[in-house]
């Protein structure tokens, strides 16, 4: 009849994905989706819709981003505007995707005038607002509105032409990332996740299981209290459940009331479990996850499963240690202290060589046992270091006597012990004036760095030192086994008792000498009271012998005092535990009461 009206309808789905029950609407053609109030945060797929920030606070940092499917441009217009000039700004930025990957500042907003209009001829729109910490005013408001966008035509639940109907996806997720923090044995271990929905929105509701945990694996047990940390925790409920000893080891959560992970779109976030005691091969890790079945039925809304992902590099210097449960047994793998002076009375220089199979960062400490009793006679609390690895521990160390230990930390920002790589450093200490056999074997351990998560514990080895004699001395290279050099066998002989004044019919003294030690460059040999030498003798002997070269060929008299000085040659060594000969002349011989004595410096 005549007041008949012909309406135009369409269809509108509400269930865009596989396997869920779908519904159709009608109502008529073109009806915008319409926000009443956008809160910050996400992004809106809203045709129509305000911003409102009356009352801010201090500290605020929000943001908007306005991306409407299908639109051409969306202009934003001030309703109310008044915020404290300079200090709490509005940003207006035209954005080329929803994510904003490449962005044009339109204008910064502040004061009391409100801004004119801005447009996005984009179709998206992104605004920034923060405020500092000092003053506030009235705030502002403002609606937005597009161009070119379809109720019918928008995305439902984050798919693009989702209310047309029979438009369906197969849900997935994606990126889905997991790496551990701490990939050693014991320690307090940091998972964080990574979770995209890929190509759906993920609402309140949904529930995500992540498989594959084992009791060989954490000693963590089960729990539906696990916390929830990290940057988007907020995404969640506060607590999930987690049972490693099912028949595969779940960790389930859900997206808490109000939330949703937009499609496209990831978010991070933590859970801290509890290693086991040994060394062991990573996990591998699943997921999957089901949409809210109040709102799509049981089933309807399922993720198929999609295995997790770690980064393929080392951590801490464990090979694959991003990967989850990749666990190492923190070791010393080798410890070497050498002393250098195996002799009484001198400076000592030990020098140590390190090695772990973990890297050792900044704040890691070492701890060097069995100083104690160890022939030491007095040593500052502060020991300085030297070498190659002493910048490491900031070139010094604290040396406990009473505890017998030598304590370093590693203090340099920009450097680290690395694992299975040697690390040296020496430091200086003084020898006892008595002979000293070590029979106390000095030891080491280590802790790692404990940033709050995780925290490595070195078991104590012994430390070895090279077999074999240092300067003549049997096993010298260890620390503090020390002797008083000294001379084993020293004889002095004479091959005429009677008495001349002539130098050619003078008389030979022959010399043999046996050390206990290896006397290098510079070691002297001085035989004392050889008085009455006359006036014609000289002040240097000339020596013969074996052993002659090695003080170069002659000896220095004093001839006031009668001391007969041997100096051990330039790169020459009186070999020690083996008879040494050598002679000279005298003008006279020595009579029997006149007594001679040996004395030996070696150094």
């Amino acid at each position: 009849d005549s007041d008949a009206q012909i309406m135009m309808l369409s269809g509108t789905s509400f269930s865009p994905f596989t396997n869920g029950m779908n519904l159709f609407a009608a109502f008529e053609m073109n009806t915008p989706t319409v926000c009443t109030e956008f809160i910050f945060g996400g992004i809106s797929a809203c045709t129509r819709g305000t911003i409102n920030r009356i009352g801010y606070d201090n500290n605020e940092n929000m943001s908007w981003t306005i991306a409407p499917q299908g639109a051409s441009s969306v202009t934003l217009t001030f309703t109310e505007f008044s915020t404290d000039f300079k200090f709490d700004v509005v940003t207006v930025m035209a954005c080329t995707d929803q994510y904003c990957t490449s962005a044009l500042q339109l204008g910064n907003f502040s004061g009391n005038d409100v801004p004119d209009s801005q447009t996005s001829a984009t179709g998206v729109m992104r605004i920034l607002w923060k405020t500092d910490k000092m003053y506030t005013s009235h705030g502002w408001s403002a609606r937005w509105d597009s161009k070119g966008s379809s109720g019918i035509r928008s995305a439902l639940l984050g798919i693009p032409d989702g209310r047309r109907p029979m438009r369906v996806v197969v849900p997935r997720l994606g990126p889905v990332l997991v790496q551990q923090s701490a990939p050693v044995t014991s320690a307090v271990n940091t998972l964080n996740f990574t979770v995209g929905c890929q190509n759906i929105e993920c609402a309140e509701g949904t529930t995500f299981i992540i498989s594959g945990f084992s009791v060989a694996s954490t000693s963590t047990i089960k729990t539906p209290f696990l916390e929830i940390s990290g940057l988007d925790k907020r995404y969640f409920n506060e607590r999930a459940e987690f049972d490693p000893s099912a028949h595969v080891g779940i960790l389930k959560l859900k997206v808490a009331q109000g939330q949703i992970i937009l499609a496209g779109s990831s978010v991070t976030f933590s859970v801290q479990l509890r290693n086991v005691a040994a060394s062991r091969e990573a996990i591998t890790l699943t997921i999957t996850g089901s949409g809210n079945e109040t709102l799509f039925g049981l089933g309807a809304l399922s993720f198929p499963k999609a295995i997790m992902q770690s980064p393929v590099s080392s951590l801490l210097g464990v090979p694959l240690g991003y990967r989850p449960f990749q666990l190492l047994k923190p070791h010393i793998t080798k410890a070497i202290i050498v002393q250098t002076t195996p002799f009484t009375g001198h400076i000592n220089t030990l020098i140590v060589t390190l090695s772990f199979n973990i890297d050792l960062m900044v704040g890691s400490r070492i701890t060097i046992s069995g100083l104690s009793n160890s022939g030491l006679i007095s040593a500052p609390n502060f020991l300085s270091l030297s070498g190659g690895g002493s910048r490491l521990f900031g070139g010094s160390g604290n040396l406990e006597m009473k505890a017998g230990t030598l304590k370093l930390s590693v203090v340099d920002l920009y450097r680290k012990i690395s694992a299975n790589s040697d690390v040296s450093f020496r430091f200086s200490l003084f020898n006892n004036n008595s002979e000293h056999i070590s029979t106390q074997e000095l030891s080491i351990t280590a802790a790692g760095s404990d940033f709050g998560y995780m925290a490595m514990n070195f078991d104590p080895i012994a430390m070895s030192s090279p077999k074999g004699r240092l300067f003549g001395v049997r096993n010298g290279f260890r620390p503090f086994n020390t002797v008083v050099p000294g001379l084993d066998v020293a004889v002095l002989s004479q091959s005429t008792i009677s008495m001349n004044d002539d130098l050619s019919m003078a008389n030979v003294i022959t010399v043999t000498v046996k050390t206990n030690v290896d006397c290098l460059a510079g070691s002297r040999m001085a035989i004392s009271g050889l008085l009455d030498q006359g006036p014609n003798i000289p002040d240097v002997l000339l020596l013969n012998g074996s052993a002659a070269s090695v003080f170069g060929g002659s000896a220095v008299l004093d001839v006031v005092n009668g001391v007969l000085t041997f100096i051990v040659a330039e790169d020459e060594v009186l070999a020690g535990h083996s008879l040494s000969v050598l002679s000279f002349k005298l003008m006279k011989n020595l009579s029997a009461t006149q007594l001679c004595s040996f004395n030996l410096s070696c150094g």
